[in-house]
């Protein structure tokens, strides 16, 4: 090939390959995501602090005061979203999610708060006091 042939095929293709480079990421990058959504209770009332986790994995969010949250995850990751008082859900990702957490009734007569964190009743060993709602 001559001077000019190779000028001519280095000008045409040069180009197309790094504009193929360029595109690879956003051809991978399609395989990931953006998760919104809501949790709520059986009362309609946002769950504040659910964890929103992806299964096997240490990736999660938390959800706002009005029960919200957004998260990038994997194509057809599953979802596990819990918070105390309530059964842990597993659900596949979505582009939007609204989610309603059922109680968990067995789970909240053993649950104490205490001021520094959270303990089972049977591993209690200092005194309590009860509140009443009403106080």
């Amino acid at each position: 090939m001559n001077d000019c042939m190779k000028k001519l095929l280095k000008g045409r293709f040069l180009p197309l390959i790094f504009g193929m480079l360029f595109c690879i990421p956003v051809v991978f990058g399609q395989n990931q995501v953006a998760v919104k959504g809501t949790v709520v209770d059986q009362d309609g009332q946002p769950v504040i602090g659910a964890g929103i986790m992806v299964k096997g994995t240490t990736n999660g969010v938390t959800t706002d005061l009005d029960g919200n949250f957004s998260i990038l995850v994997p194509a057809r990751s599953v979802l596990e979203i819990s918070s105390i008082g309530y059964v842990t859900q597993e659900v596949t990702a979505a582009p939007v999610l609204n989610i309603t957490m059922r109680e968990d009734v067995t789970q909240l007569e053993e649950t104490i708060v205490v001021g520094y964190g959270t303990q089972k009743k049977a591993s209690l060993t200092s005194a309590i006091s009860n509140i009443r709602s009403e106080e």
